[in-house]
């Protein structure tokens, strides 16, 4: 009866049961470090979302546009001039020139004011100083765009007795 115990310990079914265990865990360790490295590049692909968002937006909008734009980065602002200037990171040798708007799907964001060759500085729309001739879209009528800042930007020198309504 003992041998037959010891014989049962070394059986080939245990031998069989305990080597599909290690295989197992095994298998379980391969597909954690699988899942981890698929869950690492699913946050990758998802931090993409917002910029092809982004992208997508800047083309629509490029296409309902009349005249030819450059696309442009804002690559640094000035503790000083925070709300004032921001530098953009298209200059002369990409075709900017001062004077010209600086616009986003929003609208009107600021004014080129000074033009480096591989940058530009913006005067922002909220700056006092900023001033640039605008058209109401929806009346048709022009004047000139005075920033405000901290309030919002207002339209001076209309027709008296114009269409304007706030938020035109």
């Amino acid at each position: 009866q003992r041998v037959q115990r010891c014989e049962s310990l070394f059986h080939p079914q245990k031998f069989k049961l305990n080597g599909g265990i290690l295989a197992a865990q095994q298998k379980v360790k391969k597909l954690r470090a699988k899942n981890a490295k698929l869950f690492l590049e699913n946050q990758k692909l998802r931090s993409y979302v917002p910029k092809v968002d982004d992208l997508q937006k800047q083309l629509r909008y490029k296409s309902i546009l009349s005249f030819d734009t450059i696309p442009a980065q804002i690559i640094g602002r000035s503790p000083e001039t925070w709300h004032k200037q921001i530098i953009i990171n298209k200059g002369s040798r990409h075709g900017v020139k001062e004077t010209k708007a600086v616009l986003t799907e929003n609208g009107i964001v600021g004014q080129v004011v000074k033009v480096n060759f591989y940058n530009s500085v913006v005067q922002l729309i909220y700056d006092k100083n900023f001033k640039i001739g605008a058209k109401n879209a929806r009346t048709g009528q022009f004047g000139v765009l005075n920033g405000n800042n901290p309030g919002p930007a207002s339209l001076d020198f209309i027709n008296v007795g114009s269409d304007i309504k706030a938020g035109d």
